[in-house]
């Protein structure tokens, strides 16, 4: 197999932080979550 050449990707790279609550605290309020997660994702990553 020949080499054809170099490819440059410019975009973004992102890491969406996700954490399932019961409903969305009030000013001051600290609830507790569950179900966390790391969903990778962005334009540069996605065409890459």
């Amino acid at each position: 197999m020949q080499n054809a050449g170099s490819l440059v990707v410019l975009g973004s790279i992102n890491a969406d932080h996700i954490l399932n609550l019961q409903s969305f605290p009030t000013p001051g309020e600290t609830v507790t979550g569950n179900h966390y997660q790391v969903a990778f994702g962005g334009k540069g990553a996605n065409q890459a």
